[in-house]
């Protein structure tokens, strides 16, 4: 299913608002879309709906960028407000960003604005993520005087013996219990909390260096759940170097760990898609040329080994020659997103010709621009289309041959 996305856009022109609709429902949103051109909707449409996007034209009927952004912030300021124009200039859209605004695109752009929206939702839910995170902390510090109280990680002291000494309300939560006296019942050297390394082998690393640091785990909490969390802690010692209790700090890295692994999961579907596509894909920096990812399809269809394409330039792969032949021709593929050819030659490894579909496009991969080049092998289709048309050509030949045989 579609992610719906819910959009208020202030745009006087209906040809410019029904592009931007188009290319959202061609990004995969299923798309709600409300369009004014008048400051009095504007206001009645922020106040009487809820919008997960605000797109604005710079230059309206009777106002500007400025009033709409205005009216935004101070009527539903965790919306993310966009200004699309093809006028705004570069001082204007700096001062737009300044009073508020997520970013700016100009009309002549308008294929960025698929992704612009995407970051500016992403940053929008980190922020109230972060916003619903400081709100827990400030009433956490209401709620306990301490520092040791309104620590947000966990704390606790421990004898070798295995007794639970202290354990901030934190630690007390993490772990599943009502009460810091329920929690100290336990024992740690007889039921720990540790299923995926023994106590035994933490009590031997501590003893050893007088302290731990980052040590990641599993730990069980007392209805069963797993948490993963990271722990730091030190010996505390008499002068004579015997052993009273461990300090120790305790992180939960649950949420962390899971991202990592919808991280990994989602780099592993990527590459299953990457490498079981139909089509040749060869991944470019888009500042150097360097071939930065090859699939296996393009290795069979020109015969060349991944090692033969991987951290070389586009110009050291001689048989893109008729589709890049220098400078200029990379330059275009830098400078335009989205190019198309329809029918070019390409050279094998064993020296056949074919004739293929180059397409390419420029996006953005953290701080990097790349460039896909998807290349589709249409040499059968054409020789197909070639018969095809000497067939007509024949029939044809043929028709009128018989009908000026008739005319005699």
């Amino acid at each position: 299913m579609n992610e719906v996305l819910n959009v208020l856009c202030l745009e006087d022109s209906p040809q410019d608002a029904e592009i931007m609709r188009e290319l959202l429902i061609d990004a995969g949103y299923d798309l709600n879309m409300d369009c004014t051109a008048v400051e009095k909707e504007f206001v009645s449409f922020l106040r009487s709906h809820k919008y997960d996007i605000i797109l604005s034209d710079f230059k309206l009927p009777g106002f500007d960028g400025f009033t709409a952004l205005r009216w935004s912030v101070e009527i539903c300021p965790d919306v993310p407000f966009i200004c699309v124009s093809g006028t705004v200039g570069e001082e204007t859209a700096v001062e737009l960003l300044k009073k508020g605004a997520v970013d700016y695109i100009l009309k002549d752009r308008l294929v960025r604005l698929p992704a612009a929206i995407h970051r500016a939702l992403e940053e929008a839910k980190e922020k109230e993520t972060l916003r619903l995170a400081v709100k827990a902390l400030h009433e956490s510090e209401e709620r306990f005087r301490s520092l040791f109280e309104n620590s947000t990680v966990g704390i606790y002291r421990t004898t070798p013996g295995g007794d639970i000494i202290l354990a901030n309300p934190t630690l007390v939560n993490l772990l599943g219990y009502s009460s810091f006296e329920e929690l100290s019942k336990r024992n740690l050297e007889h039921t720990g909390f540790e299923p995926s390394y023994e106590r035994s082998k933490f009590i031997e690393n501590i003893e050893r260096n007088g302290e731990v640091k980052g040590l990641e785990s599993a730990w069980t909490r007392s209805d069963g759940e797993k948490v993963f969390v990271s722990e730091s802690a030190r010996a505390i010692r008499n002068n004579e170097g015997r052993t009273l209790y461990y300090d120790g700090i305790i992180e939960d890295i649950t949420l962390r760990k899971l991202a990592e692994k919808k991280l990994t999961d989602s780099e592993l579907r990527y590459r299953r898609f990457f490498e079981a596509a139909r089509d040749g894909i060869l991944i470019l920096d888009a500042e150097t040329g360097m071939v930065v990812d090859v699939n296996q399809f393009l290795i069979e269809m020109l015969g060349y080994s991944r090692e033969q394409f991987l951290h070389k330039s586009i110009w050291d792969l001689g048989f893109f020659k008729d589709i890049i032949a220098n400078q200029a021709g990379f330059k275009e593929l830098q400078e335009k997103t989205y190019i198309c050819y329809d029918d070019k030659p390409l050279e094998t490894f064993n020296g056949l010709r074919i004739e293929v579909e180059f397409v390419s496009f420029v996006y953005q991969v953290g701080n990097n621009k790349v460039i896909q080049c998807n290349i589709r092998d249409i040499t059968e289709r054409k020789k197909a289309e070639k018969l095809k048309i000497e067939s007509e050509e024949r029939y044809f030949s043929l028709f009128d041959n018989i009908i000026n045989g008739f005319s005699y």
